[in-house]
């Protein structure tokens, strides 16, 4: 099955009147296969990155066009991710607690950091710990997914492994 995602690149349909009165809180801005992406998720998406725009310095016009591309990217990878997730949840890819727990153990040791330093940080982000963990455990679902369709399309037969051992 091919992916179809669609996005929606100007506002919403006209409102009936009475809904014209109210303001609108979200609105979807894509559509991939079944699922939607609204204009929150993409404003959470980039909302660790908006404090960094503010201390660049930049003139008015180049502080927009900053926002713009990181909402811009924002959707591209939000889009990625539901595919990707979609092909997690076909394939039925599933990831242990025990391995979230082994994968932030890992980053705090190549980072040197605590406990403290990792929830002080997600803190500045304006993340949880629970958020933390979902992040990490969808990151460790798309590895499993690559490594799963690299592993079924790489194939090396016994006439290479042959060559290969005699050539060394």
């Amino acid at each position: 099955m091919k992916p179809w995602v669609r996005t929606v690149l100007k506002g919403a349909a006209p409102l009936p009147a009475a809904a014209a009165e109210t303001a609108i809180v979200d609105r979807i801005v894509a559509v991939v296969n079944d699922d939607i992406i609204t204009q929150h998720d993409v404003e959470t998406t980039i909302r660790p990155y908006l404090e960094n725009t503010k201390e660049q310095g930049f003139s008015p016009e180049m502080q927009r066009q900053a926002v713009a591309r990181l909402r811009k990217d924002a959707l591209d990878t939000l889009i990625e991710n539901k595919l990707t997730d979609q092909e997690v949840k076909r394939y039925n890819i599933t990831v242990s607690e025990e391995e979230i727990d082994q994968q932030i153990a890992q980053i705090k040791r190549m980072n040197s950091v605590t406990d403290e330093e990792i929830r002080a940080m997600l803190s500045s982000r304006k993340m949880t710990m629970e958020g933390y963990r979902k992040d990490i455990k969808g990151m460790l679902q798309r590895t499993k997914l690559v490594n799963r369709e690299v592993t079924s399309r790489v194939v090396i037969t016994k006439e290479e492994i042959k060559a290969y051992y005699e050539k060394n």
